[in-house]
């Protein structure tokens, strides 16, 4: 398609692609302006329904004027072509900046904030989304959020619904994306705005953890999870989210939509009161120190640090100290005192003893005391005699206290991180980094050590600081090669390398996801870099010989049919699937294809790429094999969109 013209668009390169539809970079010939174009793809059957679906997308979204919903200049169709002309977005979706790790807090929420007024705009004109998810949200370079496809979007009465549910719209047509479906899809209950907000939930706790919140090994045992099961605490994956986040996670996650945030309004205004308290306090807060153990908690927002006095805190600590130092000195046996006179000092002088971590100081008095508490230079304190027990033996002495001092060094370095959470929370990173750094000099092979190092990295990607975030990661990949974060620090290096300005980046992280795949076989991050090695590879256009056809093939089709041999069971497997059957097509395998989207329509029947109808055409119109197309539209499930034209065929 590229440098064809479409009405007055001129298709410039290729930028994206689903299961239904290509976009390309155009240019508008009569505005002279870039857009977005979004064509129905040459290998999908032009139907009543598919023609009808794409044009419920564009009207849906074109009535919505909102900054945060991708903008709809045009819809029409020119020689066959079905297109959609839209605002042109410089950034990334939203998976791909989670990139399977947390957000930093900040960012979060303003990020969510931007989301729930979309859907806010939307809810108002009657408009549930149904497919919420990171794939369907763009985030811009300037941190701007455009929600997009609303090829599944349902309309509704523009009333709030009844308290009683039972009144709730009649919309029970499955639609939407497992991982991210609410309970009432799940069971094909009446849908109404609450829907939306479950599945935002879903993209919070993501966006909080770096996980899904709900896991399966296949799409009922998802369903299964969504229905009966609560996430994992977000606060066991990342100790530094904070409690009223943490709050607001969990009610938007509640499986009961009457306890659920009833308005996208109201989820919004949490956000954006939380977001106004951190703005208040942290330009006037400072870290404080941990909390002590017995310190009362006093009450307070739960980003809010509140400053202790210095002064108070260093006398308690030396007198805790010298209390402890006391009470061990009087449970120890005593050695024979040959000399325990006073040091005499002059008037007004100081002397100091060293207790441990504790510093007991002694001030002379300028005024001696009176001479008859003194005691006599030559006089000896008798050594304190050890107690008789009533038989008359000496008992032993107690056993020596011993101090594990890797346990203490692991606490320490956890106290620490903490600290430095917190600084990262209150965007203090310069105090969070000097933290940090500290934690890795004194703890090289700590337990720690590679979370500190990924949080330095994170402080430096939040910066800007791309080369120096890379430089963090290397030290993690050579200092430990064997730590089970080291698969994760090399695929961070290689997407960190693309976003860097090195002259070879792409051939630098193509061979990073190389070696990721082949040190790390059995980490899920392995598969994780060969998927991005074949995303990059396609966007290359990168080309090899292929031993096992004979030819020359896009190296893309080699990287997503070992994906597919890899793994079996996850996500990265099903799109891979669908990859390499499309790659099979280009370079006309059509057996091939046909034989690799029917392989996905096995392995995952409820897949969102209606594999079974694409495998039947193929057989059918590329194949020309009669008897394995009628098979394939027999598989074809009833919830497909494309069921009642799969029957249609079988019975000609």
């Amino acid at each position: 398609m590229t440098g064809q013209t479409i009405s007055h668009y001129r298709v410039l390169e290729k930028i994206g692609e689903g299961a239904t539809s290509v976009v390309y970079k155009a240019e508008d010939l009569a505005l002279g302006r870039p857009v977005a174009l979004k064509l129905l793809p040459a290998e999908v059957s032009i139907t009543h329904a598919t023609i009808a679906r794409f044009q419920h997308e564009a009207r849906t979204a074109s009535s919505l004027n909102h900054p945060n919903i991708c903008t709809i200049y045009e819809i029409g169709e020119c020689d066959g072509h079905h297109f959609i002309a839209m605002e042109l977005l410089e950034g990334e979706e939203l998976s791909r900046v989670i990139g399977g790790r947390p957000l930093e807090i900040y960012r979060l929420v303003e990020l969510a904030s931007q989301i729930a007024d979309a859907l806010d705009a939307a809810h108002a004109e009657g408009i549930i989304h149904r497919d919420i998810k990171p794939a369907n949200i763009f985030v811009t370079r300037r941190d701007h959020v455009k929600i997009l496809d609303f090829g599944l979007a349902m309309l509704t009465p523009r009333r709030p619904f009844a308290r009683d549910d039972s009144q709730t719209p009649q919309m029970s047509r499955v639609g939407g994306t497992v991982p991210y479906m609410s309970p009432e899809q799940v069971s094909g209950e009446e849908l109404d705005s609450r829907s939306d907000l479950f599945s935002t939930g879903v993209v919070l706790y993501e966006m909080a953890t770096g996980r899904r919140a709900f896991w399966g090994t296949g799409r009922s045992e998802i369903m299964d999870a969504i229905l009966n099961q609560a996430p994992v605490a977000m606060r066991e994956l990342n100790p530094s989210i904070p409690q009223e986040l943490e709050r607001i996670v969990a009610k938007a996650l509640e499986k009961n939509r009457k306890l659920r945030f009833q308005t996208a309004s109201d989820l919004r205004a949490d956000l954006q009161r939380m977001k106004r308290d951190f703005d208040t306090h942290s330009a006037t807060m400072v870290p404080a120190r941990p909390r002590q153990s017995g310190e009362p908690v006093r009450a307070a927002h739960p980003w809010r640090i509140e400053p202790r006095s210095l002064t108070i805190g260093c006398l308690v600590a030396a007198v805790g100290a010298a209390a402890t130092y006391a009470v061990t000195m009087s449970r120890a046996p005593r050695p024979t005192v040959v000399d325990a006179r006073p040091l005499h000092l002059a008037s007004g002088a100081v002397a100091t003893a060293d207790l441990g971590n504790a510093r007991v100081t002694s001030v002379e008095r300028s005024d001696p005391a009176p001479t008859r508490t003194r005691r006599s230079a030559k006089s000896v304190e008798p050594p304190l005699a050890p107690p008789i027990s009533e038989e008359g033996a000496v008992p032993p002495p107690p056993p020596p206290v011993v101090v594990d001092t890797n346990a203490a060094a692991r606490a320490t370095s956890e106290d620490e991180l903490r600290i430095a959470r917190k600084k990262l929370d209150l965007k203090l990173y310069d105090q969070a980094l000097l933290t940090l750094r500290d934690l890795v000099a004194k703890d090289a092979n700590g337990p720690n050590v590679a979370e500190a190092y990924f949080l330095m990295a994170s402080v430096h990607e939040t910066t800007g600081k791309i080369e120096d975030a890379m430089a963090t990661y290397l030290e993690i990949v050579n200092r430990y090669p064997n730590n089970t974060r080291t698969p994760e620090a090399l695929f961070l290096l290689a997407q960190d390398t693309l976003r860097s300005r090195h002259a070879d980046k792409e051939p630098e992280a193509r061979r990073m996801f190389t070696e990721l795949a082949e040190k790390y076989p059995g980490s899920p991050w392995a598969v994780r870099g060969l998927m991005a090695r074949g995303d990059l590879e396609e966007r290359l256009k990168v080309y090899q010989r292929d031993d096992r056809l004979a030819t020359s093939v896009p190296a893309s089709l080699v990287t997503y049919r070992q994906v597919t041999h890899q793994c079996h069971s996850s996500s990265e497997c099903e799109t891979a699937l669908w990859k390499l059957g499309q790659a099979y097509s280009s370079i006309k395998r059509y057996d091939l294809a046909a034989q690799t989207f029917a392989d996905l329509g096995e392995r995952y029947p409820d897949n969102d790429y209606d594999a079974w109808f694409v495998a039947a055409e193929i057989y059918e119109k590329r194949a020309n094999d009669e008897a394995r197309a009628r098979a394939a539209y027999a598989r074809v499930p009833s919830s497909s969109p494309r069921f009642k034209e799969a029957q249609k065929r079988l019975q000609r």
